[in-house]
């Protein structure tokens, strides 16, 4: 048996026996991602003759079961690991902020909404379903969560992030971050992506993407204080550069920045995946690069170590360089070595593909809390939610059925992501038990009213108020 595939080794001891084996073809492919463009993926096999290293998972969401999501990852990782000479599988990543935009999964408040709350256990909580639920689908970087601090309301993603303190933002962030890479009852590992390292925000005039003035001091007690939280507290390992230019810079290209602050100063030693065309930016509209080839050597340079979404930089023209000696071959041997040492660690060449079963139980719709203080989480499907659902909380102290609060997680409302089932609002029970109740839009006109199922008055009547739309 080769090293690589030895369990009992270290993830680095594995991964350097195995860049030893590859050939150049095989490490370029390492630091590639396939983009699908809808449901049919016939197109990966010409595309990557010698495998992949990240597969998006954004078409995902026009898929309208689970079942269907976790059928396109197992087709598309049988074909990566059968094209790769040493059958090196892909990792999958998807968006993760407020949970997986994937049909029937549970769909969070936004990261503004979450802060508001200031509560790290319930965010780790929140961390741990998202990576149950993203390793039933086989998928294993979680581009969450967004540790951006906003300090501009007028930037259009201010809401993604968690809020204007860096306290909050780093208290929140590393919690979400070990939630994701809680392992309980998962047989991969997932690992969270945190971006965007940094600065974002601080841009100018509001406007996506544009440069960010920041002095050296605030940059690294605002802006780079929750990338160091997440890394020291919540284990962090992976990294998604911002697109802006920092003190002129533009970060997918500054060595200063993902070497030097990132992993030398905070000791940051995952991997490092470009936003998406972030590399290409550089040529097309930063213009700080001549051409495609020249974007991506000074992007691995810097220490970006895969392109995301598709093949622009990371292509032929550097495959090039490095064949000819015109760029030195420890910088890509750096990049593969961390891009193989996460796939060991998240146990890859293991269980590479989506489990046969479970996609549809984790990605199940909603989130439910007991009512009484043992502080259980459960899912339920989302046409459960429009009867009086019960569900026995399994805790130690109270074995029989407790009621569950439809569509809520602890303080925080929740929607199933469904695009079938639209039109639905659900309703709050006016006293103090927080039962809710979800009820058809022509009731919204006519005081509706329903049993609330509190355990205080369970045969009571009560009024229910609008809530938030599902669409």
């Amino acid at each position: 048996m080769e090293p690589y595939r030895n369990k009992a080794l270290s993830a680095r001891e594995r991964a350097d026996d195995l860049l030893r084996r590859m050939s150049l073809d095989e490490k370029m492919a390492q630091l590639q991602c396939y983009l699908p463009r809808g449901e049919n993926t016939d197109d990966f096999g010409p595309a990557f003759p010698f495998g992949v290293g990240e597969v998006s998972c954004l078409e995902m969401r026009g898929l309208d079961t689970a079942e269907k999501a976790a059928r396109m990852q197992r087709a598309v990782q049988r074909a990566a690991m059968q094209n790769s000479p040493h059958g090196i599988p892909a990792i999958f990543h998807m968006e993760g902020l407020c949970g997986l935009p994937v049909a029937g999964a549970v769909s969070f408040p936004c990261g503004l909404g979450r802060g508001a709350s200031f509560d790290p256990e319930l965010e780790e909580q929140i961390g741990r379903a998202v990576g149950r639920q993203a390793a039933a689908l086989g998928v294993t970087h979680v581009f969450a969560p967004v540790l951006d601090v906003s300090r501009n309301p007028r930037f259009g993603r201010h809401g993604e992030s968690y809020g204007e303190s860096p306290a909050l933002v780093s208290a929140l962030g590393a919690a979400y971050a070990r939630g994701i890479h809680d392992e309980s009852g998962k047989q991969v590992k997932t690992e969270s992506v945190a971006k965007h390292f940094a600065g974002s925000h601080d841009n100018q005039a509001g406007i996506h993407g544009s440069a960010a003035a920041i002095p050296p001091r605030m940059l690294r007690e605002t802006y780079a204080r929750p990338f160091a939280a997440a890394i020291d507290e919540g284990g962090l390992r992976g990294v998604m550069p911002c697109y802006n230019a920092v003190d002129g810079v533009p970060v997918s290209g500054d060595e200063a920045m993902l070497t030097g602050l990132l992993r030398e100063e905070l000791g940051f030693d995952g991997v490092s995946v470009s936003d998406y065309t972030a590399i290409e930016n550089m040529v097309t509209i930063q213009k700080l690069c001549a051409d495609k080839t020249d974007a991506g050597l000074m992007a691995l340079q810097a220490g970006m170590d895969m392109e995301l979404p598709a093949v622009a930089c990371y292509g032929a023209g550097l495959r090039e360089r490095f064949a000819s000696g015109k760029a030195d071959m420890a910088l890509l041997d750096r990049a593969v070595r961390r891009v193989l040492e996460a796939k060991f660690r998240m146990g890859l060449f293991e269980n590479p593909c989506a489990p046969e079963a479970g996609a549809a139980e984790e990605n199940s719709g909603a989130a439910w809390r007991c009512l009484c203080d043992c502080g259980a989480i459960v899912t339920a499907d989302t046409r459960q939610l429009a009867g009086g659902y019960r569900k026995s909380c399994g805790c130690l102290r109270r074995p029989p059925l407790r009621d569950w609060v439809g569509r809520r997680f602890g303080s925080l409302t929740v929607a199933g992501y469904d695009g079938k089932r639209g039109g639905k609002h659900y309703w709050r029970c006016l006293c103090q038990c927080g039962g809710e109740a979800v009820v058809s839009q022509s009731n919204l006109k006519n005081g509706h009213t329903r049993s609330c199922g509190c355990l205080a008055d369970p045969k009571a009547t009560r009024h229910f108020v609008e809530g938030t739309c599902i669409e």
